[in-house]
């Protein structure tokens, strides 16, 4: 997308910015390969039976029988930098943080590293929602970014979104995992104007703010659609764990900070 006006200045008025071909065809190969690599690590993990409850997780709405095959279908992986050097590297991909620096300043943390993963004809709906409604940070002012591995497609239930909806106060959504033929909270935020869909090849990218209205439908299709997903956040911020949650969190430092490797952040 061709924009002709400033990335910050179209991302803070609109909430979201498209940048094709964020990656080359060589890297998104290696994506490929390295997922594929990660879905035999998930394989390993549910023959031991430790695949549960972790960061490897199965899709909530397939069939029981589906459930018996010895490949896990997943939904998502969390924490992918604790399981891929090359998913962690990714977090750090030059343009990636060229923008993202752009639109948040020199110094920023890793918040969030996941692949989100539709499998073919079993991904579930994801409803509409914030992401800062779920996460600890304040001021809610994240950037996320979703990199799409496959081509994203309305058939393979590419992301959604309510364009200018991060002026919208936050609000509570429910569960995002949305079982078929169910009902979810939209609110009349989703009124106000018509989402958008916003289709990917593989290879480029959407950002997004973290209070932008966002969903994506189920996979219909014959197709996956495997996405990289980063979240970052600079350090003008609280950390504000919710009770029972421990009182400090350590994030990964991915441009500034002199160096360091890593930063803690405390709960007042």
């Amino acid at each position: 997308m061709h924009y002709q006006q400033s990335k910050k200045t179209f991302f803070d008025r609109n909430g979201y910015l498209i940048v094709t071909d964020l990656l080359n065809e060589k890297e998104v190969i290696e994506c490929k390969k390295e997922i594929n690599r990660l879905q035999e690590t998930a394989k390993l993990l549910k023959k031991s039976g430790t695949i549960e409850n972790g960061d490897f997780q199965i899709e909530p709405f397939v069939k029981e029988s589906d459930r018996e095959s010895q490949s896990p279908i997943l939904r998502k992986i969390e924490n992918t930098y604790d399981h891929s050097d090359l998913f962690f590297q990714l977090a750090r991909h030059e343009q990636i943080v060229s923008i993202v620096k752009e639109i948040l300043g020199p110094d920023l943390m890793l918040f969030r590293s996941t692949l989100m993963l539709k499998p073919a004809l079993h991904g579930s709906e994801h409803a509409f929602h914030q992401d800062s409604s779920y996460w600890p940070i304040d001021p809610p002012n994240l950037v996320t970014i979703s990199i799409a591995i496959d081509k994203s497609t309305p058939d393979n239930g590419c992301i959604k979104i309510i364009p200018q909806s991060h002026k919208s106060d936050l609000k509570e959504w429910g569960h995002i995992a949305k079982a078929p033929q169910s009902k979810s909270v939209t609110y009349n935020i989703t009124n106000q104007t018509n989402p958008l869909e916003v289709p990917l090849d593989p290879g480029s990218a959407l950002f997004f703010h973290s209070k932008l209205v966002h969903g994506s439908g189920p996979n219909t299709s014959a197709f996956s659609r495997n996405t990289a997903l980063y979240a970052y956040f600079n350090t003008n911020v609280r950390y504000v764990p919710p009770s029972g949650m421990p009182h400090s969190r350590s994030f990964p430092v991915i441009a500034g900070l002199e160096g360091k490797k890593y930063f803690e952040i405390t709960a007042d």
